[in-house]
């Protein structure tokens, strides 16, 4: 819907929207000359929030967003009941305790019953306490509940005073200003001032209160973290206790020197391992050299071997005893010397260069092969010394993982126990040194004049508020009524070619002249009719070919008689013969009107021959056809001048039934040659199939829609079945439209 279509509908219903501007202020009029005068009163506060403190123990910088949330949470403490309830307490105090009270109202209120007589003294004790305490009373309690009531009667109850209370802030300023409304100027100044002061007061008990509880939290926080320091500090202690660790650091350094030693005395045992090896070597070929020159006695010889073999052994023992048993190495020593005896007995006097003898190699030799077997027994002895040394480091790697752990811990606790600490003593410095910065600095007094009625204003809000919904309600209806009120609106929701569109006219007792003519009090819309008329009489001549006309519609009530009856008297008017077929049996209205005595005889359906033989016999008896049609066939006059009509009456029976047998055909075909047009009328197509039996029949169907009618799914169904008659389909008439929707 566009705005031309919008300013189209608001100028057709301008009475309307005139007529609700103008009672809209007139009775607001009324109302604020005759509403009670009031008197204003305004206080205001200094909140301090914009203002920088001169004493503050932190560095703040201003946060727009933080000051307006802090605004707004002032004003809405201010607005809450529990502030309002504590306003209403003093209001009620004073009415009660004062000569001169702000409201005198006569209660309809009756004794609360079981709690004895009303007494303004119970009154004024109740609301005091509940002042002193900030409590609201309870709806529970009866005698409550009655001085609940008692203060709605007087609208001292927190919405009732709500309703004439403004609280703003100035604009970007530290002030909010209080203002009330009522119809004693001494109770506006009251409110306002009184509201103020007991604002103030909750808002620093509220203060300390918030206050109270923040320093019972962080000591309890600070005991918290003092708990878990304690805890960490005795797990670390513990810890070191058991596992026998002092400082790991120079226990760990003290075992890397250690292992450290033992290295190198590895490295050197290594060495003279090796060089006793090369020296048992050396000697062992001497041995080989000197025996090969030396002769020895068989058993001499054995006696040697013997004592060699028990030094040996008793060698191997001495050693795996770790070297410590001093009798066996006396007895190792005898030996020895034994075996130096009975070396000597076989020894000659060759000797070594070096000067050695036989006796003194194999001596030599076995030192060698002695001090051997103790540096071997003294390399093991320190690889397992170092291998014990760095199974020791492994074992403090992994306690200084753990005690590294604990002492992390330990720091955190520690870190967090000082942040608790400094966060409680921040809180308690400010909770002693902090102090409400809200004051008032403009107190409320009486006003002298009355507040201004604004009349004119409000009359003008009351008239352009009534129009404005007016007209929203008129373009709403608008949009939402779906009859096809314009020929745009039929396209658009039919699909189907429109021959023309008739404007709504007064029909009277269907006076076709008298309609037609020039005379009458509607003569404008009556010329228009005409002329629409004539657009659609000349969409039907231009099809000359098409003389026999179906006109039908979708549903009852859409005006196919009506227009039927207009252009048959349009084309009347051109000279143009026209014969009227009322082949609507379920709603003869065109036999009704235009046969005013129908004889039953003449009638559509009481034909007893076939309408062939009937027309040729026609010509047998006369050559005079006007002579004939008003003798001896159904074909009646109608009163105006080329208009004949057969008739037919109500009936439940369908076109099909009533030409079984019958050459209807045959009759439209001769009269087809006697009239320039056939204009037949058809049921509803929702309701009826006579319509449909009757197609065979016509050249063109020409569908009549009201432009009050509305599609629907059934007529929808209709429409698509006529788009589906190949090509008889003729253009559609929209009847009964309204004649401001015709206007360019």
């Amino acid at each position: 819907m566009d705005i031309l279509a919008i300013l189209n509908i608001l100028l057709k219903k301008w009475w309307l929207l005139l007529l609700v501007t103008i009672i809209a202020g007139v009775s607001t009029f009324y109302f604020i000359q005759n509403s009670q005068k009031v008197y204003k009163s305004t206080a205001q506060l200094a909140t301090g929030f914009t203002v920088e403190n001169a004493f503050s123990l932190k560095e703040e910088r201003f946060d727009l967003r933080e000051t307006n949330i802090k605004f707004d949470n002032l004003i809405e403490i201010m607005k809450s009941e529990q502030v309002l309830s504590l306003l209403s307490f003093r209001l009620a105090l004073h009415d009660l305790k004062e000569s001169t009270p702000f409201r005198l109202v006569k209660s309809s209120l009756e004794d609360p019953g079981d709690i004895g007589p009303r007494d303004s003294t119970l009154a004024i004790s109740v609301f005091q306490d509940k002042l002193d305490s900030a409590q609201l009373l309870s709806s529970y309690d009866p005698y409550e509940n009655y001085l609940i009531t008692w203060l709605e009667e007087r609208s001292y109850h927190p919405w009732g005073l709500f309703k004439n209370l403004i609280i703003k802030r100035n604009r970007n300023t530290d002030f909010v200003t209080i203002q009330f409304l009522s119809e004693n100027p001494e109770l506006s100044a009251f409110v306002v001032n009184v509201l103020c002061q007991e604002f103030i007061r909750y808002y620093n008990r509220l203060g300390r209160n918030v206050e109270s509880e923040s320093l019972q939290y962080f000591s309890e926080v600070v005991k918290e973290k003092k708990g878990i320091l304690d805890e960490k500090t005795k797990e670390l202690n513990d810890f070191r206790r058991n596992n026998q660790v002092l400082n790991f650091n120079i226990e760990s350094e003290t075992k890397i020197v250690q292992i450290s030693d033992y290295e190198m005395r590895r490295q050197e045992e290594l060495k003279n391992i090796q060089a006793i090896r090369l020296s048992i070597t050396k000697l062992e070929n001497d041995i080989k050299g000197l025996e090969q020159t030396e002769t020895k006695s068989t058993q001499s010889n054995q006696e040697v071997i013997e004592l060699r073999r028990k030094i040996n052994d008793l060698n191997q023992i001495y050693i795996e005893g770790g070297s410590s048993d001093d009798q066996l190495l006396g007895t190792i020593t005898n030996l020895r010397e034994r075996l130096r005896i009975e070396m000597s007995k076989l020894s000659t006097t060759k000797k070594t260069e070096e000067g050695l003898s036989l006796v003194d190699l194999q001596v030599a030799i076995d030192e060698a092969e002695l001090n051997l077997q103790i540096a071997q027994a003294n390399l093991k002895s320190i690889t397992n010394s170092i291998a014990r040394l760095k199974a020791g480091l492994s074992n403090y790697a992994s306690k200084e993982a753990l005690i590294s752990a604990i002492e992390r811990e330990l720091e955190n606790a520690r870190n967090e126990h000082i942040e608790a600490i400094a966060k409680y003593n921040e809180v308690k410095s400010e909770s002693l040194a902090k102090n409400s910065s809200i004051r008032q600095i403009l107190e409320g007094i009486p006003s002298k004049d009355p507040e201004p009625s604004k009349t004119v204003i409000l009359v003008l809000m009351a008239c352009f508020a009534s129009f404005g919904l007016s007209a929203a309600v008129i373009v709403l209806v608008e949009f939402l009524d779906l009859r096809i009120k314009t020929p745009g609106q039929f396209t658009k929701s039919t699909g189907l070619k429109l021959a023309g569109a008739i404007n709504k006219v007064q029909v009277g007792n269907m006076d076709l002249k008298k309609l037609f003519s020039n005379n009458g009090a509607n003569k404008g819309s009556l010329n228009q009719f005409k002329q629409l008329l004539r657009k659609i009489r000349f969409e039907i001549e231009k099809d000359k070919p098409n003389k026999v006309i179906l006109v039908t519609s979708t549903k009852k009530g859409e005006g196919k008689t009506f227009v039927i009856l207009c252009l048959a008297y349009s084309l009347s008017l051109v000279k143009k013969k026209v014969l009227i077929i009322d082949t609507n049996f379920k709603n003869n209205s065109l036999t009704r009107l235009l046969i005013p005595k129908l004889s039953p005889d003449r009638l559509l359906e009481q034909i007893n021959q076939p309408v062939g033989n009937l027309l040729e016999s026609e010509n047998a008896q006369s050559e005079d056809k006007e002579a004939w049609k008003a003798s001896n066939n159904i074909i009646n006059k109608t009163g105006h001048e080329n208009i004949d009509i057969i008739g037919s009456s109500n009936g439940t029976d369908s076109p099909s039934e009533i030409f079984a047998g019958r050459d209807f055909k045959g009759m439209l075909n001769r009269f087809s040659g006697l009239y320039d047009y056939i204009l037949m009328e058809g049921a509803a197509l929702n309701l009826y199939s006579d319509s449909q039996e009757l197609i065979e029949y016509v050249d063109k169907i020409v569908p009549v829609f009201s432009s009050e009618s509305v599609i629907k799914p059934l007529d929808k169904e209709s429409i698509d079945f006529l788009k589906r008659i190949n090509g008889k389909l003729g253009g559609a008439v929209l009847n009964m439209v309204d004649s401001s929707q015709l206007k360019s």
